[in-house]
């Protein structure tokens, strides 16, 4: 019985340990097969990563350099580190736009000299990297004090790029006086006639000639002479759109019948001018906002639409309805701003023909509107606009 006992003790031993042995057998497949299909999705991977890494070559350059050119400038910056050829397309990136915003401190105050004399460093070491081509726009707008030193070393590889819009704006308070923009780096006809907009701000300009292509021009806290405006004016006759703000040298105005392009005008808070002469016969836009000045519009001058805001009390309301119809005859919208109007004498009430449009804005503290004139001024110019619509309805009536 004890021999029974021993030999069915020992064949449970041995069952126990073949199914021991199948149970770790099996598993060992199932994990051979689970390392097997993870090596191969591995595998899979790692040549989908190759296909990916060998793509980008197979791109022509140019397709490389476009999708980059749509990336902000401080994006650009940081994807130049994926790959060379991200680094080539950073190298020729086409919009060279340095504002704190881009270079990361948009909301920090730039007072501080560290901070100005980071970013000055950064714009620096951007532009000696830059390889110089396919660049189409050069903007500093930084509103730090720079040295002018900087200044005069970036637009001087400006002038080199052949760059179609260019900009250098300085802080507002930033005296006019303190920068002189170097005029002499662009005598080159060729390097003039590549811009089509020049937008200047906190500096001093003395143009001596104009710019064969230019179409938009913006000068802001600009010292400048009228002789000077007047000669850069005259000498671009593509120009679409002026826009003039805070050029407080300016008292006089020209713009000569030969822009025949020009279709938009803005002229703001030039303090000292008093008289604006335009005999552009495609002027459709003009907005002026600031003190009292004389307006002397060519007869063929096309206005359609208009803004009149004043901040001196000179009766704005009063003298547009006396004086706008015959100015601007054919205009359409017209939006005045009145600081304070005391005119009280009537006058013979005058018609616009082709206004659809009027905005009347009235912003002055209590009593600068005596209640009687702005009431009489106010019915006139309602009985004005009744009759032009009237006379309006019947033309085309009688037209039709």
């Amino acid at each position: 019985m004890g021999l029974l006992a021993l030999k069915l003790l020992m064949s449970r031993q041995r069952g126990s340990k073949h199914l021991g042995g199948q149970i770790q057998a099996r598993n060992r497949s199932v994990a051979s097969a689970a390392k097997r299909k993870i090596s191969s999705c591995q595998h899979s991977n790692l040549q989908g990563c190759k296909r990916m890494a060998f793509s980008g070559p197979d791109l022509p350059e140019d397709i490389w350099r476009h999708i980059h050119s749509l990336l902000p400038l401080r994006d650009a910056a940081r994807v130049a580190s994926v790959s060379h050829a991200f680094l080539r397309s950073w190298k020729c990136h086409p919009n060279l736009t340095f504002s704190r915003k881009a270079l990361g401190l948009n909301g920090i105050p730039c007072q501080n000299d560290v901070i100005a004399r980071d970013l000055t460093m950064k714009v620096d070491h951007i532009l000696k990297k830059h390889s110089g081509k396919g660049v189409k726009k050069f903007r500093i707008e930084l509103y730090i004090i720079v040295d002018p030193c900087y200044l005069n070393s970036w637009l001087q590889i400006a002038t080199k790029l052949r760059i179609g819009e260019l900009a250098v704006v300085l802080p507002s308070t930033y005296n006019a006086n303190c920068y002189d923009f170097p005029c002499a780096l662009f005598v080159d006809d060729g390097c003039r006639n590549t811009i089509e907009h020049l937008c200047l701000g906190g500096c001093a300009f003395h143009p001596t000639a104009g710019f064969g292509n230019l179409r938009r021009l913006q000068l802001f806290w600009v010292r400048i002479t009228v002789d000077e405006l007047g000669c850069l004016i005259f000498n671009s006759s593509a120009l679409e759109h002026l826009t003039l703000k805070y050029c407080n040298t300016i008292t006089y105005l020209k713009i000569p019948s030969l822009l025949q392009h020009l279709s938009y005008l803005m002229v703001s808070e030039c303090t000292k001018l008093q008289l604006i002469e335009c005999k552009a016969p495609n002027l459709s836009t003009f907005y002026f906002n600031g003190g009292q000045v004389k307006l002397l519009f060519g007869d063929s001058v096309q206005v359609k639409t208009m803004g009149m805001c004043c901040f001196a009390p000179c009766n704005t309301i009063y003298n547009a309805r006396a004086n706008l119809p015959s100015i601007v005859p054919n205009i359409e919208t017209l939006s005045i701003s009145s600081v304070s109007e005391v005119i009280n004498t009537p006058i013979v009430p005058v018609k616009f023909l082709h206004l659809k449009y009027l905005s009347i804005s009235l912003e002055a503290e209590h009593g600068a509107f005596p209640p009687q004139s702005t009431i009489t001024s106010l019915w006139f110019l309602f009985w004005m606009l009744v009759l032009s619509w009237k006379l309006s309805t019947w033309l085309c009536r009688r037209l039709a």
